[in-house]
């Protein structure tokens, strides 16, 4: 999460390309889901327990819990370290520029989640609104041994660590559809980009649900443009900054692959195979247009989120069979999903709060082998059991605590708030093994399958990991997304030409410091080595 000290909140723009999608933890390394490596747990000291502090926690969808009263998980935290947690947030939808103004305005909560990418934050960072963590790492063996693995070694703003990342491998973005509709039209489940465009169009023409009418559509979709990932990838595209054949560093977003991909979108939106109007949608619209059976395929999160997409489109239609598709092969290879680089935003500590040292010390907590079980699957003996290495949920106990303490109708799935910290994790030498459990899910098996497909080929850019480029790169690579964001959008709805808006698009980025970039990552990516 990036924050400048009294600078005005410039995230807004970015939504649009940012995948909420992406909250989901999914790593692709099925595992069992305990972590045997115990590492050595930070206590607070006999001085820090002389008083109690409150301590405020502030992340997107925390609103739900106002007014609520701790559960038991969070009880056991306070206990421990002889603070009193509170917990405040906001929806997704405006949730970085809420918490932004309430950081630029001098209201930083003590503890707080936010995308460590963006701008702002590394300027919140030299301006001391954040807290450097480094000077406590001796006391914060956890942080201290996560931060110097290989993986994450390099997520430092001016030479320094100021958050932890939330742990997940990858994306997991994942393409549902409707298999039964494929069963009825008697074609086979596609692996490349051919066949799955001639997927979409028989779900747009040959009245898949049977009711006599043209009112189907094969793909829809919202405008947040990140949940392409698993198609554009088949075309070349990688995600961030990476070296093209000429040598330069260049955006994803601005490659030739880019391109190809953009032509058959346009294609495909052109011949009504993508839902019309897609970009104007947001995530609710293009769910409920798969739920109701408008749409064939819809690209969303894996994992868990597959139990609630399904129960979205059986409280329709019962008998509707719903599958999930692996990344296309295409034009540009094998087809995979984007890797955020093992990470997707992170956490970070006011440099006001009012004891750093302690809330540091529960931060390491929860990210040690003890805290993860308890912040992902609540008390040991009360809210779960153990049958080897398997997870068993204590159900009536969990019915004991407030609402939206854990996932799930049937209160089966880990504690909710865990999730925020990523996924659970275990060390292997130096590297990090994020690990998965989809016993939790009520339809394991499309888990398992997603989790194949990741593992099949994750994408990481060229600059996966490095923080340490100039502000002003920051604020041309942004500029740059917007302006791919606009012309894409042009360029897929026809209202441009390919190559005359692809000239356009260049032209803009060219104007806005695209070369002033290009050298900045080639000088920060040279002084790495």
């Amino acid at each position: 999460m990036r924050k400048k000290w009294l600078m005005v909140c410039i995230v807004v723009l970015m939504l649009s390309s940012l995948a909420m999608g992406c909250t989901s933890k999914d790593d692709g390394k099925k595992e069992q889901n305990v972590v045997e490596t115990k590492t050595p747990t930070s206590q607070p000291s006999d001085e820090t327990k002389q008083e109690n502090v409150n301590v405020s926690i502030y992340a997107y969808d925390f609103h739900k819990y106002d007014k609520m009263d701790n559960d038991s998980i969070i009880k056991e935290l306070d206990k421990k370290f002889n603070v009193s947690i509170s917990r405040a947030g906001a929806p997704w939808e405006g949730y970085l520029e809420k918490l932004s103004l309430k950081i630029n305005t001098g209201e930083a909560p003590d503890m707080f989640f936010y995308l460590t990418t963006l701008p702002e934050y590394s300027s919140w960072a030299s301006n001391g609104v954040i807290l450097e963590l480094d000077k406590y790492m001796d006391k914060a063996p956890n942080l201290k041994k996560l931060l110097e693995t290989d993986l994450y070694k390099n997520l430092k703003i001016n030479g320094h660590y100021y958050f932890l990342p939330q742990i997940n491998l990858s994306v997991s973005h994942s393409l549902y559809y409707r298999k039964d509709w494929l069963d009825k039209l008697q074609l086979k489940e596609p692996t490349n980009i051919e066949e799955f465009t001639a997927m979409i169009k028989a779900f747009t023409e040959n009245d898949p649900d049977g009711n006599n009418k043209k009112d189907t559509v094969g793909l829809t979709a919202s405008k947040i443009s990140e949940w392409f990932d698993v198609i554009r990838t088949g075309f070349g595209v990688k995600p961030s900054w990476n070296k093209n054949e000429a040598g330069e560093y260049e955006p994803g977003y601005a490659a030739e692959s880019f391109k190809q991909f953009l032509k058959w979108m346009n294609e495909n939106y052109k011949a009504g195979y993508i839902q019309r109007e897609y970009f104007l949608n947001d995530d609710a619209q293009k769910g409920e247009s798969f739920a109701s059976g408008k749409a064939g395929v819809m690209i969303s999160n894996s994992g868990l989120n597959a139990d609630g997409i399904i129960e979205q489109v059986h409280a329709v239609n019962p008998n509707a069979v719903i599958d999930v598709l692996p990344p296309p092969d295409g034009p540009g290879g094998q087809g995979g999903i984007e890797s955020t680089g093992g990470f997707w935003g992170g956490w970070s500590i006011s440099s006001q709060t009012k004891d750093p040292e302690r809330v540091v010390q529960l931060l390491d907590y929860i990210y040690s082998p003890e805290g993860r079980a308890l912040t992902m699957y609540g008390i040991e003996g009360i809210h779960y059991s153990k049958d080897g290495d398997k997870i068993v949920a204590n159900v009536e106990n969990r019915k004991k605590e407030p609402k939206n303490t854990f996932v799930g109708e049937e209160l089966k799935g880990p504690y909710n708030i865990g999730q925020y910290f990523g996924n659970i994790f275990r060390f292997n030498g130096n590297k990090i093994e994020a690990i998965t459990d989809n016993s939790f899910n009520k339809n394991p098996e499309i888990a398992d399958k997603q989790d194949g497909f990741m593992n099949k080929n994750l994408i990481l850019s060229d600059i996966s990991n490095v923080l340490g480029f100039p502000m002003e790169f920051e604020e041309i690579n942004k500029k740059m997304i917007d302006i791919s964001e606009r012309y894409s959008i042009m360029i897929i709805s026809g209202e441009k030409t390919l190559d005359a808006g692809w000239s356009e698009m260049i032209s803009e980025m060219n104007k806005v410091g695209f070369k002033k970039a290009q050298q900045y990552v080639k000088e920060t990516m040279d002084n790495l080595k």
